[in-house]
């Protein structure tokens, strides 16, 4: 989903989780409540051989040649690359677009190009299957949370809900 998508669900569902890129605003609070759960960095995966995967850190020079899978134009993790290509000024070279991260690690390992994907939810495998390396001197994340009506914000069931996903957004940022 985008995150023009979110106030639609969220006139419809009672809790929507959502992410979006850190420089994109929030829904209007007049009418929505937001409730930020956790940022998740989002990383530079690599397959395993490639000539970049021994550095630890990569800067965004490095990867100005590099083949790129990414999601739709409009979703947030498609936001933070075109935000790099304004840092640097090279125009990322976007060789497939896949709104599936599970789809996008595949290509990753298999070797057709370099992602952005977040660093809590990607299975690299332990480095086996995905070198996963954080940007050098750029902030690149995305920030999830629940989105809801103000009107049901204090409903026990929905109550339970965002505590139940504030005590999984902590033990995924605590790993």
């Amino acid at each position: 989903m985008t995150p023009a998508d979110v106030p639609a669900l969220a006139a419809d569902f009672d809790v929507v989780v959502s992410h979006r890129d850190e420089t994109t605003p929030s829904p209007p609070t007049s009418r929505w409540h937001v409730v930020p759960l956790l940022r998740e960095p989002l990383d530079v995966a690599l397959p395993p051989r490639h000539p970049l995967a021994r550095r630890r850190q990569l800067r965004l020079d490095q990867l100005a040649d590099e083949d790129w899978i990414s999601v739709g134009v409009g979703w947030p993790v498609d936001d933070v690359l075109r935000s790099l290509a304004l840092a640097t000024g090279a125009t990322p070279r976007v060789v497939q677009r896949i709104n599936d991260f599970a789809v996008t690690e595949e290509l990753v390992a298999a070797g057709h190009g370099i992602a952005l994907l977040p660093r809590y939810s990607t299975d690299d495998r332990g480095g086996r299957r995905l070198v996963c390396r954080p940007l050098a001197g750029v902030r690149a994340g995305r920030l999830v949370e629940a989105v809801l009506r103000t009107s049901t914000a204090e409903r026990p069931a929905v109550v339970t809900v965002l505590d139940a996903l504030r005590a999984e957004a902590a033990a995924l940022s605590s790993r």
